[in-house]
């Protein structure tokens, strides 16, 4: 089962896509890059982002809050700094 939230096109050829897709009987928050194959399907890539039920609103907090900085809707800082 697979639940379509959203896509936007990067460039001609790939796509990325935010689905619910269930995962050993569990719902989860997927993120993938999609590329477009010589027959015109379209293939997710191997390597994505799932996001478990118990993290997702800890997630939607952190990519809120980037949008929100990407634009200029809150001043930087408060957070903390990503490791090296």
């Amino acid at each position: 089962m697979e639940y379509l939230l959203g896509q936007w096109e990067v460039r001609k050829g790939l796509k990325m896509r935010v689905s619910l897709a269930e995962h050993r009987h569990k719902l989860r928050l997927d993120i993938r890059k999609w590329y477009l194959d010589a027959d015109g399907a379209w293939y997710p890539g191997r390597k994505g982002v799932v996001v478990s039920p118990e993290y997702a609103e800890d997630f939607s907090r952190m990519v809120f809050r980037g949008a929100s900085l990407l634009n200029n809707k809150m001043p930087i800082g408060g957070g903390e700094q990503a490791a090296d």
